[in-house]
């Protein structure tokens, strides 16, 4: 009974944006993050190239963060709360949930990333690549003026942009015309391909199925709850503790 009321997934709600404002905030979040690092590496070129890529990485975030509450200040509101009156309960039950959902992603994340290094690495004999993503977080713990900063990009600004993006716009219209599990799946597989780069090489294929899961979680999480900040403070709890592994 436990098993099946948990999977069990509230009917759809209205979407915050549709069809093509929807797909115009995905195109500027993914075209921002090639675009922009790309530019501030060549504005800042007398810096280390990292300082460039936070700084391009940093504006788009800031950019999509501030048309996004510009623009969507009730809509998003209400999706914070899950249409309800939001409370210091509710704050304290999305935090709970959201920290039971990390506990119970992370061994699945855990096991498929170490599978998939298993059969790319080992079995496929193809050449391991660095992350692009954790090249720049370990090159900007380097840098002093830089720490800060990327610690704050990571655990709030990475996740409220994603998480507004891919859930709270994406996985909610999807559901207007899918069920929620295909939704969830669809929505996963965009959000997984928008951390892949061809630089990471045979990295992507050890990647994607690693973050298909973490989505599938999150937004099943989303649905759930019907609550943005669950989903947003999970991907924050998931993104510290990883930083703060590469800190380590």
């Amino acid at each position: 009974m436990f098993f099946r009321s948990y999977f069990d997934l509230p009917k759809q709600s209205a979407p915050l944006l549709k069809g093509s404002s929807a797909f115009l905030f995905v195109f500027l979040f993914l075209a921002g993050e090639l675009l922009l690092p790309a530019i501030f590496v060549v504005l800042l070129d007398e810096l280390p190239r990292q300082w460039g890529e936070v700084a391009g990485i940093t504006m788009v975030w800031l950019l999509l963060l501030m048309a996004a509450l510009f623009h969507l200040r009730a809509p998003i509101a209400q999706l914070m709360r899950g249409g309800k009156r939001y409370s210091l309960l509710r704050l304290k039950q999305d935090f709970g949930f959201a920290l039971l959902a990390l506990l119970l992603a992370y061994p699945f994340v855990i096991l498929v990333n170490a599978a998939g290094q298993t059969i790319v690495y080992h079995l496929l004999d193809l050449q391991e690549f660095e992350q692009v993503a954790v090249r720049e977080v370990r090159a900007a713990l380097e840098e002093p003026l830089l720490r800060l900063s990327m610690y704050a990009m990571i655990v709030i600004l990475v996740p409220c942009i994603e998480e507004f993006i891919f859930r709270g716009v994406l996985l909610t219209w999807l559901r207007r015309y899918f069920s929620s599990w295909s939704a969830i799946l669809f929505s996963s597989l965009l959000f997984s391909a928008a951390h892949l780069a061809p630089e990471q090489g045979a990295t992507n294929f050890v990647l994607f199925p690693s973050l298909m899961v973490l989505s599938i979680f999150m937004g099943h999480l989303y649905l759930k709850r019907e609550s943005l900040l669950a989903t947003i403070l999970m991907h924050a709890l998931f993104n510290a503790v990883n930083v703060a592994l590469l800190d380590s």
